[in-house]
């Protein structure tokens, strides 16, 4: 299956569609308007519910049930109104209402039933949100739990079309990879957004590329790092993102932690390899709001019998909640994480005392402010701070083979130079010290009425990464790391990246009908902005459109289509990459058991000349049918395209001319070179490599996600969802090789091959049926 459109003629003609529905919207009569009161219990005990979230949609209105369970909203448009509750503890409800015009308050009441396994139904698998909105799904904590997950990384498997390659393991890196079969895609995973409570964590400031078990660099969050006993539900976009959120290309993550009131829930897991332990629990703390805290340790091994390669997880939080009135909400966070990974020799190896380890300590703080003003264009407004702070240790100790000359100068010319130990232990690494700090305000406003609806979304945020680590070194400078010679580097001295970014949105609800509520069209358009380094002279800047749009003819269809921009900022290392040092030995001679030795050291430096943002463009056609006792049937065709991407382009080359001495001769009794007649002149070949914007990953496939409902009788669920992919790829770079059986120490001829129009393709189809049984009874899922 092939998806070749226009993208920019496609997103010209859905803006413009869209565009005329909005301006039809505007310059419709707004309708009257009524004060409707909301009134929250317990199904079981009929008790008030307190602390419960309303949201009223298309609107955005919103309120939080106060101590009798009740919550008034003044102004509500005449018409159907969708009400959403949900709390921590409770099944979200979802509800349509009519609105009628009275004069006098209108009175609803919502029971909410507590989320337990004695339901008649309970979800644990991954569910489709609603269609007009991002192709995505959402795992709820009965899901999280039913997996029995250690790490956010175990939830992919949930996904349509996902594959269980392996069983849980902590002891090797993990990343979120969205709608790729290139392994080996590292922009998919860099270009992955992970938001937790809103708030987005960011590898743009890691650097670490020496020593350690895994390289931090522009590689992405580790997924093994965020537990999930803490969490309460997990939405993962794989389609088309709102404009609301920045700094990503591939697919992203939100994640959304308990916050409120809870039992006390202690927790254990034993798996090969692995055991966690975790509890968490939620305090009333009267009129100051709720304070919930958690606790997660985590321990993992390759192989329960050795102790070759471990990972470890410590994290702990305290989220604290409070509402002074219906119409606002504060949120503070704080949140501790350490993790140690390390791997060594197996017990049957002669070398025993070396190592590779990475620890990193880190916090974060954020407070988060939430307001329904009720105004009507400064309406709902909410504003997020946050910050973070972590040390990363990476470390290594090997056993080095050496009888190589030492280099060790940080400024270009030639220089004298002895011999590195026949075979000695280099130790070494980088302490990496990122930080980060992120501000954002957001408006949510409605404007029209009944069959013209709009409700736009504006915000401006800003965010600047940092480090301020000591960067590489070696534990004694003459016995380096590697023979190669790792060069030191202050990672304090890089410039902190800076990006401003300014959204606009609007989601457009349209009935063509004065009587019934299909046929509709519901839409969310948006335009977002992204400005990196603007004050800088590698600065740069991206404008990403966003449509997502669904027509309805008939009440059991949904026809989607879609066409999104989105843009990932460059890294600090890829903005400001470290200097090579091309060391090219002059002498290397040996005479009466003494050794003379001159090397010549030239520094190249890559700074890139026209790095510009990473972008996807994405395309999406779907259909969506409902039916009877709660059967849903999606299926999305797609195409994601980046044409971009980072990497290092190799075009640009540069001679090097050195001396080079094979006799020596003796002054004042010493051994020595003749510095002034050297026995040759050479040429060295160098590649200039800077980072530049030559990858290109094309995926296609189709989707599937079928709800095939349950036999109420037995509580059997069925679920069957797969997709068929295919991803093709290939770089703009050319490849070098030296000719044939050539022996020369210094390259000066290289063959080129022009492999741009070389294609890597995988494809895979895979499917998935879940039977899920319940015995509400017992309490019991399978």
């Amino acid at each position: 299956m092939r998806l070749r459109f226009n993208s920019i003629r496609l997103g010209t003609i859905l803006f413009s569609l869209l565009m005329a529905a909005c301006s039809l919207n505007l310059s419709a009569q707004a309708i009257s308007q009524v004060p409707v009161e909301i009134a929250v219990k317990d199904k079981s005990t009929d008790e008030p519910v307190i602390g419960a979230t309303v949201i009223v949609k298309p609107y955005g209105t919103w309120g939080v049930t106060d101590g009798k369970g009740c919550v008034t909203f003044e102004k509500i448009p005449v018409g159907t109104a969708t009400f959403e509750i949900s709390i921590l503890g409770y099944l979200t409800l979802t509800q349509e209402i009519k609105i009628v015009a009275s004069a006098k308050m209108q009175k609803i009441s919502f029971s909410l039933q507590e989320q337990s396994l004695s339901i008649e139904k309970v979800t644990v698998v991954a569910k489709s949100t609603k269609t007009g909105e991002s192709t995505s799904s959402r795992i709820d904590r009965q899901a999280i739990s039913h997996l029995q997950a250690t790490s956010l990384k175990d939830l992919m498997q949930l996904l349509p079309g996902a594959v269980i390659s392996s069983n849980p393991s902590l002891t090797s890196s993990s990343y979120f990879t969205n709608r790729t079969l290139d392994s080996y895609d590292s922009n998919n995973a860099f270009g992955a957004a992970v938001l937790i409570d809103g708030v987005p964590l960011s590898s743009n400031a890691d650097m670490n590329t020496k020593g350690g078990t895994v390289a931090t660099a522009s590689s992405g969050t580790d997924l093994r790092s965020i537990g999930t006993d803490n969490i309460e539900s997990v939405e993962i976009i794989r389609g088309i993102p709102s404009a609301e959120y920045g700094d990503l290309s591939s697919g992203m993550m939100l994640v959304n932690r308990k916050n409120g009131i809870s039992d006390l829930k202690i927790s254990g897991k034993i798996y090969p390899g692995i055991i966690q332990v975790a509890a968490g629990k939620g305090f009333s703390i009267g009129k100051g709001g709720s304070l919930n805290i958690s606790g997660d340790f985590a321990n993992g091994k390759s192989d329960p019998r050795y102790t070759t390669d471990t990972y470890m997880r410590f994290g702990a939080s305290a989220i604290h909640s409070i509402s002074p009135n219906s119409k606002a909400t504060l949120t503070t966070s704080l949140s501790f994480n350490a993790t140690r990974d390390w791997s060594g020799p197996d017990p049957s190896e002669p070398v025993q005392d070396v190592f590779d380890s990475t620890n990193e300590t880190g916090f974060r703080v954020s407070h988060s402010g939430r307001f329904s003003l009720g105004k009507t264009i400064v309406n709902n407004l909410k504003y997020d701070i946050s910050g973070s702070y972590k040390v990363t240790d990476s470390k290594s100790r090997n056993l080095i083979s050496g009888d190589t000359p030492f280099y060790d100068s940080l400024v270009e010319g030639m220089f004298d130079t002895n011999l590195l130990p026949h075979q000695y232990y280099g130790e070494g690494g980088s302490i990496g010290k990122p930080y980060s700090f992120f501000a954002k305000i957001s408006d949510v406003f409605h404007v029209g009425g009944e069959r013209f609806s709009n409700r736009f979304n504006v915000g401006v945020q800003y965010a600047i990464e940092g480090n301020a680590g000591t960067g590489f070194y070696n534990l004694d400078p003459l016995l380096p790391l590697s023979k190669s010679g790792y060069r030191p580097r202050d990672f304090s001295k890089i410039p902190a990246l800076n990006t401003l970014s300014a959204y606009i949105e609007d989601n457009i609800s349209v009935h063509f009908s004065s009587k019934d509520k299909y046929p509709m069209m519901t839409a969310q358009i948006g335009l977002r902005y992204e400005g990196i380094q603007l004050a800088r002279p590698e600065g740069m800047s991206a404008f990403s459109p966003r449509i997502n749009a669904t027509i309805s003819p008939l009440q059991w269809m949904d026809i989607r289509i879609g066409y999104g921009r989105a843009s990932k900022a460059p890294s600090l290392l890829m903005l400001y990459p470290e200097v090579s040092y091309i060391d090219i030995t002059n002498v290397n001679l040996h005479s009466g058991g003494q050794y003379v030795g001159a090397y010549t050291t030239r520094i190249l430096d890559h700074t890139s000349l026209n790095l510009r943002p990473m972008t996807s463009d994405k395309i999406e056609i779907g259909l969506e049918f409902k039916a009877p006792g709660g059967r849903t049937f999606s299926i999305v065709a797609y195409q994601d395209k980046v044409s971009n991407g980072f990497s290092s382009n190799n075009e640009e080359w540069t001679a090097l001319t050195f001396d080079k001495w094979n006799s020596l001769v003796t002054i004042e009794g010493k051994l020595t070179y003749d510095k002034e007649h050297p026995s040759a002149r050479d040429t060295l070949l160098q590649c200039i490599t800077r980072s530049a914007n030559s990858d290109v990953h094309i995926s296609r496939g189709i989707e599937w996600d079928f709800d095939l409902g349950s036999i109420e009788a037995s509580h059997t669920s069925f679920y069957f969802s797969g997709a068929y992919s295919t991803t093709e790829w290939h770089s703009a770079n050319k490849t070098y090789q030296r000719p044939l059986q050539s022996r020369e120490a210094y390259e000066k001829v290289y063959v080129v091959y022009d492999t741009r129009g070389k294609q890597n393709e995988k494809r895979r189809l895979s499917s998935t049926l879940r039977v899920v049984q319940g015995i509400p009874a017992i309490k019991f899922v399978v």
